[in-house]
């Protein structure tokens, strides 16, 4: 049974205050060490490394900019300026979208591809080391489940409930 909704200005009880306080320091802790070990490990910093995965798992190896920019939780001009980077190293080319011209896109070349692989190592044993030992003890399901809802209802959490 599920408990009641608590008013969205109810104070956090002493579990929800140690629980959002977790989840605070992880989002601010997290990316800086992942960030620190690729960059000592293979060179990529962390954006650079989600870039390359991003377009690696695409149809093509190919993604229009703001789907990039989405992913990777960059600004669009933060996109375009890595992007932009990393075409001058070779690891992307940039181009005109195929089927209306209207938008650009990124795509992995066969270096980006190698450059990922090279990388690879480095990240997992950082996502080991600064997340999942963390987490051992967890349902590692539910975790994720509600973890990837995380933003999903921003504007309904802050406009309330409809009216009636």
């Amino acid at each position: 049974m599920q408990e009641a909704a608590k008013p969205r200005s109810m104070p956090l009880d002493p579990v929800e205050e140690a629980a959002w306080r977790a989840v605070a320091r992880a989002v601010l802790v997290v990316p800086k060490a992942l960030d620190a070990d690729l960059i000592a490990g293979c060179g990529l910093n962390l954006a650079e490394y989600i870039v390359l995965v991003n377009l690696s798992e695409a149809p093509h190896r190919t993604l229009r900019m703001y789907e990039l920019a989405a992913e990777s939780t960059l600004t669009s001009g933060g996109v375009t300026r890595l992007v932009a980077r990393m075409e001058r190293q070779g690891l992307v080319t940039r181009g005109q979208a195929e089927h209306d011209g209207r938008g650009m896109t990124a795509t992995l070349t066969a270096a980006g591809l190698q450059r990922l692989q090279q990388a690879y190592p480095a990240a997992l044993a950082s996502v080991r080391t600064n997340v999942m030992d963390h987490l051992a003890d967890l349902d590692l399901e539910s975790f994720a489940a509600a973890v990837a809802d995380f933003g999903q209802n921003r504007h309904q959490a802050a406009e309330g409930p409809p009216p009636a």
